[in-house]
Parts: C-alpha cells; structure tokens; sequence
C-alpha cells in the first residue's frame, strides 16, 4: 500500500460545493486505450462545501503496471443528488516525471459542470 495527499481547488475560486455532495478521489489506472480506467484505490469524502480541501487515502500499488506507469492518475468527482457537480478535466499524473518515482502528494485542479439542455 501506499499513500497519496494533496489539496483539491475549483478553476473558479468563488464556487462552493453543494450541501450533502459526496466527493470521490481515486488513483485510476488510464492506461488501456478505449477502455473504462481502473481505479486502485478511492477516498470519499462528505460534509465538505469549500474549496480548497484536502484528501488522503492509501492505495493499492501492487495493482500498478511498470510498464504503463505514466498512465496512472488522480480523478476526482464531485457528485449531488446523483448529478456530477464538478470532475478535474485535466491528467494529473501520478508519475513524477524528474525523479520516476510515484508522486506522495498531487494538488488536483476541478471545472463545474455546466448543466446545459440536450440540444436536438
């Protein structure tokens, strides 16, 4: 097992996070192309409604491949009443590309979800 932390911040500071959302950080392996991520490990947090917060949870490294070690990932998911509230559009990738190694700590960026009418 080993441990990952860091701090979770919205793109747009003056967002809050809905009453009674569930949040899930989770290490997601993406290195399957055209395939649902697997996730190694995940963190739910609740009774949260600002941003910035912070997250720490242990994973499962022995589920990470070598050889697509670039490819594994922080996600994190911000969900009310079964709606996606915000989700990070970015990679932010477990690999620390200087030293190698499996980053310790990884400071996640998240967008709000725009609820917008299906277009026809």
């Amino acid at each position: 097992m080993r441990k990952i932390s860091g701090t979770v911040t919205c793109s747009d500071s003056s967002r809050t996070i809905p009453e009674n959302s569930v949040i899930s950080v989770s290490v997601i392996d993406c290195s399957l192309a055209c395939a649902r991520s697997i996730q190694c490990g995940e963190q739910e947090i609740t009774g949260v409604t600002r941003f910035p917060f912070n997250y720490s949870f242990e994973f499962n490294d022995g589920t990470i491949d070598e050889r697509y070690f670039g490819e594994y990932a922080v996600a994190v998911r911000i969900v009310k009443d079964g709606k996606l509230s915000f989700i990070n559009d970015t990679n932010f990738r477990l690999k620390d590309d200087q030293s190698n190694e499996i980053k310790e700590s990884l400071d996640v960026f998240v967008i709000p979800i725009k609820n917008m009418a299906p277009s026809f």
